[in-house]
């Protein structure tokens, strides 16, 4: 089944903790009666009460089960149930919108062109006749294809990620349109890119070789401490696997100027060394001057009030990574820029015109049609209604829903017991019928002054008593001055609660 921008979705609605009220030609409510009192989540929440002596027991028996089925019908709710949607979502980023073949003057096989920016852009593969992007890319501009690393229906946590951030249009054809999938970042050194969820920093760009050089990074804070031995006790290990460590004290940052002073306690194979650095700015590898540049690269993140923000990356752990390489991260290969930028590629793919296809073992797919190549994300949905259904950044009924599945809910109808006076349980909440005359309880509110409406002269009423008999529990007195008086206020309170 396909249901394409439907305009609305009428579910049940319900009633619960709503305030009733109702406007009647004769008789009235005093007070403030909500439908909780009565039931909630389907559970009943109150014993009706009949007079055991009353004058037509029967008679107020009747107008009890007015009430009794009223509220089962009106106040039932659906346990249970749910429907789920699968639908296309329009873009895969919010912040990046795809190009049109229009866009595009030139078709050549050895030419790439680039979704960036919302605009196609030409780059040559081969690097002869066309230059690179001029521009570095920046992650946020290009159309991202995030992961949920954690699995738990977002992707706004830190153990998510982008798979790709870009895409290679190979070639466009009027029956297909070939294309790749890219993750590109900067080749900038001690720059720390997020490759797959795993964070890695360059250490080495040779932009004659095209080679890139990066080694997974660990970021620790050292802290400030008074002296030398609390700089031993705040030493933080910088490094998994490996048995040094690093404090700091005499800390004199200027964090305006971007530069500090500060001494270093380094444990290393059982030995503490002390180094006292000036002039640290960010963006420094300080390895070499704490003895630690045959290992690490140690490299200065931020300056702080109280504390240096370090990026730590063992030589040991570095790869290589060159133009034209296969297999690279889990990707296909690997084009490196001389100008920087690096791209890791996905499979080549071809989506027939009118088509779609989806890219990798993600919920993505790339479509081709109407003149236009786009992106679009799976996803699922599920909701108990009656819902409001939205995604996080669209009206959810604008999206082109793909398929609906429904799981029925059961009905959950509360039923209130009747019972008499010498039954009812005062901790409980107590709709009493019928006056003074036929309730002993009303005659207790009554004579206790909790009850104000004059019963004897009434055409129909509701009174709702608060903390009637127990705290926090009310007494609904539905009464009139004869038998006839209390079934209208009954059926007043049972078309109440379909207001």
């Amino acid at each position: 089944m396909k249901i394409r921008k439907i305009g609305s979705v009428l579910a049940a609605t319900m009633f619960l903790g709503a305030t009733l009220g109702v406007a009647m030609s004769q008789g009235k409510i005093h007070g403030t009666l909500k439908s909780e009192y009565l039931a909630k989540d389907g559970e009943p929440m109150a014993q009706l009460v009949v007079g055991k002596e009353a004058p037509c027991y029967e008679c107020d028996k009747a107008s009890a089960e007015i009430i009794q089925k009223a509220v089962k019908e009106k106040l039932a709710v659906a346990v249970g149930g749910r429907i789920t949607f699968e639908y296309l979502r329009d873009e895969v980023d919010p912040q990046a919108n795809v190009g049109t073949v229009s866009e595009v003057t030139q078709l050549d096989t050895r030419t790439y062109y680039l979704l960036y920016k919302g605009k196609i852009v030409e780059f040559n593969a081969s690097n002869t006749t066309q230059q690179d992007l001029v521009e570095t890319p920046d992650s946020k501009d290009l159309t991202t294809i995030r992961v949920d690393g954690n699995a738990d229906g977002d992707l706004k946590d830190d153990e998510d990620y982008a798979k790709y951030n870009g895409i290679y249009v190979v070639r466009f054809d009027p029956d297909y349109i070939t294309f790749r999938p890219v993750y590109i970042f900067n080749a900038t050194k001690f720059n720390v890119v997020k490759i797959l969820g795993k964070k890695y920093m360059i250490v080495k760009f040779d932009a004659s070789k095209k080679e890139v050089e990066l080694g997974p990074v660990r970021e620790v804070s050292v802290v400030d401490a008074t002296d030398a031995s609390k700089a031993r006790d705040t030493a933080v290990q910088i490094y998994p696997g490996v048995d040094v460590k690093i404090g700091m004290y005499n800390y004199q940052p200027n964090v305006t100027a971007g530069i500090a002073n500060a001494t270093f306690a380094v444990y290393r194979e059982g030995v503490w060394e002390y180094y006292s650095l000036t002039n640290i700015g960010v963006g420094d590898d300080i390895a070499k001057d704490l003895k630690l540049d045959d290992t690490f690269y140690i490299v200065v993140k931020a300056l702080k009030d109280d504390m240096i923000d370090l990026k730590v990356t063992r030589k040991a752990d570095v790869v290589k990574i060159a133009d034209g390489q296969s297999n690279v991260f889990g990707y296909e290969d690997v084009k490196v820029s001389d100008k920087g930028p690096v791209y890791l590629r996905g499979a080549s793919h071809r989506v027939d015109y009118d088509a779609s296809k989806q890219i990798d073992d993600l919920m993505v797919f790339a479509s081709y049609k109407d003149d236009k190549f786009d992106l679009k994300t799976k996803k699922e949905k599920t909701v108990v209604p009656p819902a409001k259904m939205k995604t996080a950044d669209y009206e959810f009924l604008k999206e082109d829903i793909e398929k609906v599945s429904l799981v029925e809910a059961e009905k959950k109808e509360p039923e209130l017991p009747i019972v008499t006076e010498d039954e009812a349980d005062k901790t409980k909440n107590l709709v009493l019928v019928g006056g003074p005359v036929a309730n002993k309880l009303v005659a207790e509110l009554v004579n206790a002054g909790k009850s104000k409406v004059d019963w004897y002269e009434s055409e129909g009423d509701i009174e709702v008593i608060e903390d009637a008999f127990t705290e926090g529990k009310v007494a609904i007195i539905v009464a009139g001055k004869d038998r006839d008086a209390t079934r209208k206020a009954a059926e007043m309170l049972a078309e109440a609660l379909g207001e």
